[in-house]
């Protein structure tokens, strides 16, 4: 899990381009505000406290997590 979590945090771009895709394909793309930056700190906002609970050996609250995310 922490490889895979560490690898898409490494293969940002292709997150990004895959994201837009998606958004597009589902109509959204033209409807978003969204910015690269807006992206790539919504993903390692979840990404950084799940690593973060796996290095503590915390047991992994995805509600916990999105709450001091914002």
């Amino acid at each position: 899990m922490k490889k895979m979590l560490e690898h898409i945090l490494l293969e940002m771009e292709e997150f990004l381009q895959g994201w837009a895709l998606y958004m597009e394909r589902a109509g959204y793309l033209e409807h978003t505000t969204a910015k690269r930056e807006d992206c790539i700190l919504s993903i390692e906002g979840v990404i950084h406290p799940i690593l973060e609970n796996i290095e503590n050996g915390t047991p992994l609250d995805f509600s916990h997590i999105l709450k001091n995310t914002r």
